[in-house]
């Protein structure tokens, strides 16, 4: 965007001029950046065929992560909040995180405690975030807490790509196999029936089965392609509200094989969420109330929520847990009865989320090494199904001749 700007310089000399910025706010810390004190700031009418088009950027884990072990190094470095912000939103690249960050800065520079200015944009900086930083500005320690929160952060992140990564492979066979089979039913398959048509060949019951589904999708297709778009986007729809994220949730942990792993991760980021919050210096209530926002599953959400009401009535949080052996295994909650008779309850919940976290790494890594060859097998069955099919016609004509 561009503003017309009026102001002085350190002599009291007039200035006016044209700057662009993204926003209102980081037009102004441009020109005070440039030792001008702004009296004025318009935005300039640009004609609609000469202004840019920005589509809103996705802000990523990474780059999050990125700002964060940034900020942590200049806080450590006894730059100051604001100025770090500032020499960090030069270096950002996303106009989206950029124009948040700026904002961030104009509301710490007129007085606002950075935990709030943060929290003002909760659609990118988690509750957990916010409280880790809010922790930090209380007990005097904020560069700390940031190093900290920014080393979490980086864990979290590899620990996402390697799940990320496990179901990559897969996904990739499935979706090169979908496009041979399509090719077949769609090119190769009409050629057949027109040969099995000039030679008057008898065509087994494989054969018809194939040519009807090659049939229906050449006259079809595009309703397929409908009813799948369709398909996704009422799925998707549906697990955002309430009821269907419930549903969905549940039925996730129910799954042969892959629900003991989802109960896995969800244990790892119950507790990891939990020592984190209890080590920065928060109470077991106040961990527990942000654990809840941030531990991912509807299910878990439940029995955070129920943890809180029982632990605000002088209940251990393993009285809970045992209510849930389905949810929370025997392990586990001798690890949080370890921790609440020896007083080391953040230590017990991070030894957890380490070994689940290893656990499920371990888990992944065999979940990837089984899945491969039965997916093989299977999609070159179903391949192989299909070729044979087109090939048995084929023989019987080479017979009869």
């Amino acid at each position: 965007m561009q503003f017309n700007y009026r102001g002085r310089d350190k002599e009291g000399n007039l200035k006016t001029g044209t700057i662009e910025a993204s926003s209102k706010g980081a037009a102004i810390l441009k020109l005070q950046d440039m030792e001008l004190y702004v009296t004025s700031l318009q935005e300039e009418n640009v004609p609609f065929y000469k202004s840019k088009i920005n589509l809103p950027q996705k802000i990523s884990q990474i780059e999050i992560v990125v700002f964060s072990r940034q900020l942590a190094i200049m806080l450590q470095s006894k730059i100051t909040v604001v100025e770090s912000l500032k020499i960090i939103s030069k270096q950002i690249t996303n106009e989206s995180f950029r124009e948040k960050i700026e904002e961030i800065t104009d509301n710490v520079e007129g007085g606002v405690p950075l935990s709030r200015a943060f929290r003002k944009h909760s659609d990118v900086f988690s509750p957990f975030y916010v409280s880790m930083m809010e922790s930090g500005e209380a007990s005097g320690k904020l560069a700390e807490s940031l190093d900290y929160l920014a080393t979490q952060l980086e864990k979290n992140y590899e620990f996402r790509k390697k799940m990320i990564g496990a179901v990559t492979y897969p996904a990739f066979i499935i979706v090169v196999f979908s496009a041979v089979l399509t090719f077949l039913f769609l090119f190769v398959v009409p050629e057949l029936v027109e040969m099995l048509e000039d030679f008057d060949a008898e065509i087994p019951f494989l054969t018809r089965v194939v040519i009807s589904v090659s049939s229906f999708l050449q006259s079809w297709w595009w309703m397929v392609v409908l009813g799948l778009f369709f398909l996704v986007s009422a799925f998707l729809r549906f697990i955002k509200t309430r009821d269907g994220k419930e549903l969905f949730d549940t039925y996730i942990l129910k799954i042969p094989i892959l629900g003991f792993l989802f109960k896995k991760i969800y244990l790892s980021y119950f507790a990891e969420s939990m020592a984190i919050l209890m080590e920065s210096g928060l109470s077991i209530v106040k961990a527990l109330d942000i654990t809840e926002k941030v531990v991912g599953n509807a299910i878990y959400q439940d029995i955070v929520r129920e943890i809180k009401k029982e632990v605000k009535g002088g209940k251990d949080i393993s009285f809970v847990l045992e209510r849930y052996p389905d949810y929370f295994p025997g392990l586990f909650i001798q690890m949080v009865v370890a921790g609440e008779r020896s007083g080391e309850m953040s230590f017990s919940l991070k030894n957890a989320a380490k070994f689940y976290k290893e656990d499920v790494e371990r888990s992944l890594e065999s979940y990837v090494k089984l899945t491969e060859p039965i997916l093989i097998i299977l999609l070159g069955g179903l391949v192989g199904s299909l070729v044979l099919s087109i090939l048995l016609p084929i023989y019987n004509i080479g017979l009869a001749m």
